[in-house]
């Protein structure tokens, strides 16, 4: 390999290497805060630690929150409600992170206005106003593919 070649594979590489190596600490870091939240939201005496009776505990009530007939058993029905109820759930907090700006736990009119405001100039690219059918497709391509049509073009 010429020299010439080898100095920009070397800079690249001493770039890259502790770019990557950041990010992978960055990422142990978040999974370790994640751990620590769980830990929190489980260990209900605030011990610091989680004990069996907390993790039967937790079983037991999300069972019985199943069972909404209370014939201490779960039917694929049951099983179904409640799995769709969790998601909903998680679905509703991470997009009330999202949307409740101010963190008060509501969001209202303005919150949605201002984001709304927000992502249009992102896809508003040549700030012109509109968002154009070219702006769109790139909105669509950065969206894994989707596209925008108008009714005529189908």
């Amino acid at each position: 390999m010429k020299i010439a070649l080898k100095r920009p594979l070397i800079i690249a590489s001493l770039i890259i290497l502790p770019t990557a190596a950041v990010s992978d600490v960055a990422m142990a870091n978040q999974r370790s805060d994640k751990r620590a939240e769980l830990l929190k939201r489980l260990d209900t005496n605030n011990d610091g630690k989680l004990s069996i009776a907390e993790t039967v505990a937790r079983v037991t009530n999300r069972f019985d929150k199943a069972d909404t007939n209370k014939d201490g058993e779960i039917s694929q029905q049951e099983m179904v409600a409640a799995v769709e109820q969790r998601r909903n759930e998680r679905r509703a907090h991470r997009m009330m992170r999202r949307m409740d700006v101010n963190g008060d736990g509501k969001v209202t009119k303005s919150e949605l206005e201002n984001r709304a405001r927000k992502r249009f100039a992102l896809l508003d690219a040549d700030e012109s106003g509109f968002i154009e059918r070219d702006e769109m497709r790139r909105m669509g391509k950065r969206r894994g593919g989707m596209r925008w049509r108008r009714n005529n073009d189908q």
